[in-house]
């Protein structure tokens, strides 16, 4: 369920449908562009950075298993996932637009609704050089791994 509306932030872009494709555009430049009909799960997730970032995200699984994410701030969000809940037959509801945290949900299929679309991994350090910077705190030690409850839906 929506428990409030996406407030765009000028730092995010714009987002909109044309011609049955997901565009999602900054300063006047294609960042992305997406055929809705490649689409098998769309989720978001949030991280767990303060303000001023993005850190909500709208993620697109596609049937190649390939996955885009594209941030929930954008101009024109709202209204594109409004345009997709008509074009999937389904209302896609987000639910982590106040998350302070990581968290992770799949808001399409609905056979996946409510489900954790993204699970947080450590990397493992292979050199001495990862370990040791990843001990200082630089370097990335975690990464997102789509569930394979989402994995196994993508065909």
């Amino acid at each position: 369920m929506k428990l409030e509306s996406i407030t765009p932030r000028n730092d995010a872009g714009k987002v909109y449908l044309n011609d049955q494709k997901i565009y999602w555009d900054y300063n006047n430049n294609n960042l992305l562009e997406i055929d809705i009909s490649t689409i098998f799960a769309i989720g978001e997730y949030t991280t767990m950075h303060s303000f001023h970032r993005n850190e909500w995200f709208i993620v697109f699984a596609l049937k190649n298993k390939e996955s885009f994410q594209i941030s929930a701030y954008a101009h024109g969000m709202e209204e594109v996932l409004t345009e997709l809940s008509a074009i999937l037959h389904t209302e896609l509801n987000y639910k982590l637009a106040l998350a302070t945290d990581f968290q992770s949900n799949v808001i399409y299929p609905v056979q996946l609704l409510g489900q954790e679309f993204y699970e947080l991994k450590i990397i493992e350090s292979k050199t001495w050089f990862d370990r040791f910077r990843a001990r200082l705190g630089f370097g990335n030690p975690i990464e997102l791994v789509i569930r394979n409850e989402v994995m196994n839906y993508i065909k």
